[in-house]
C-alpha cells in the first residue's frame, strides 16, 4: 500500500465481496491458512495473523501445534472455527502505514492479518478468489492488487 487512499480502495474492494459473509472453515496448509466463507470466497494467510476477542489475543498463528501445558497440542484451525464461526463480518479495514488486514465480525471479534517485513509487500501473501475477478493466477487477487486496479481505473477514466 502506498497511500491511505490506496488501502482504503482495496479494503472497499474487499469489502463488497466480504461484508455479511461467514466463516465456513480454516485449513492449515502446507506454508500457510485458508480461510473459507459462505460465499466460496477464500482467504489465504502465508504471514502471521491473529483472532482478537474480549479485547486481547485469543489465538494467534504461532499458537498452533503449541501445547501449552495442556493435555494436547492445540489445533489452529479448530479454535480458529470455535472462535469466528457463525459470526458475521462487519467491517474490513487495512492500515495504511502497515497494511495489515483486519476483518471485523460480529459480537467485537476480529482476524487480523499482519505484514511484519519492510522488504516484501505483506499483502501479497493475503490473496483472496473472488469469484468476480478474472486472469490473475486463475482468480486470485491480492490485497495490493485491488488497491492497485483501483487507482489504475480511476487514472483511466474508467
Amino acid at each position: 500500500m502506498n497511500s491511505k487512499e490506496d488501502a482504503s480502495t482495496a479494503a472497499r474492494r474487499m469489502a463488497d465481496d466480504l461484508l455479511g459473509n461467514q466463516l465456513q472453515s480454516v485449513e492449515r496448509r502446507e506454508h500457510d491458512w485458508l480461510f473459507s466463507f459462505s460465499t466460496g470466497l477464500r482467504l489465504q494467510a502465508a504471514g502471521p495473523w491473529r483472532v482478537v476477542s474480549d479485547q486481547r489475543v485469543a489465538f494467534g498463528d504461532g499458537d498452533d501445534r503449541q501445547q501449552f501445558g495442556l493435555p494436547a497440542p492445540i489445533d489452529g484451525a479448530l479454535k480458529t472455527e470455535e472462535l469466528l464461526l457463525g459470526r458475521t463480518i462487519q467491517k474490513v479495514a487495512i492500515r495504511y502505514d502497515t497494511g495489515d488486514l483486519t476483518i471485523a465480525f460480529d459480537g467485537e471479534v476480529s482476524l487480523e492479518i499482519l505484514n511484519l517485513s519492510s522488504g516484501y509487500e505483506g499483502l501479497g501473501d493475503v490473496c483472496a478468489d473472488w469469484p468476480r475477478a478474472s486472469g490473475n493466477r486463475d482468480g486470485w487477487r491480492s490485497a495490493r492488487d485491488l488497491g492497485n486496479e483501483a487507482s489504475l481505473k480511476a487514472n483511466d477514466g474508467r
